[in-house]
Order: structure tokens, then sequence, then C-alpha cells
């Protein structure tokens, strides 16, 4: 798990096995957004602000970390 504490909440990346492999979901706080075949994809998407969250997608002032190593890695506290 991977997440990126943001003054709108916590966006989360999470790893799950399924039956046709590997699949990353991506979510804010307890709202899942996507699934995606590799958690970069989800990372870009929060990064150009393309989530489906319309108070994210459409802020002018936020900005997310482009690589996935730049967000935390684990739970987020108070999880």
């Amino acid at each position: 798990m991977w997440h990126l504490r943001t003054r709108l909440g916590v966006f989360w990346v999470v790893e799950q096995r399924s039956d046709t492999g590997q699949i990353f979901r991506l979510g804010l706080d307890d709202l899942e957004l996507g699934v995606y075949k590799d958690a970069q994809e989800a990372v870009k998407d929060v990064c150009e602000q393309s989530t489906g969250h319309l108070s994210w997608d459409c802020s002018s002032s936020v900005r997310a970390p482009k690589m996935i190593n730049d967000w935390r890695e684990g739970e987020p506290a108070g999880w």
C-alpha cells in the first residue's frame, strides 16, 4: 500500500491479486476511485487530476508527486 496526504484527504493505492493477475485500487479516504493494471497509472491520474473525484480534479491549487516512489509506503497513521 502507498498513500499520499493532501488537504482534501488521503489518496491510497492498494495492490490486490485477482483471477486475472495483479490489480491496483486507487481511492481517496473511504471512496474507491478506480482499478488499474499498474500502480503508476493510478498515480498518474492523481497527478494529472483525472481521478473522477470532482473536488480534486477541478482544483487549481493541488499538486501530487508524479512517481509512486514519492508516495509513502504503508498504511497512514490512524488509518
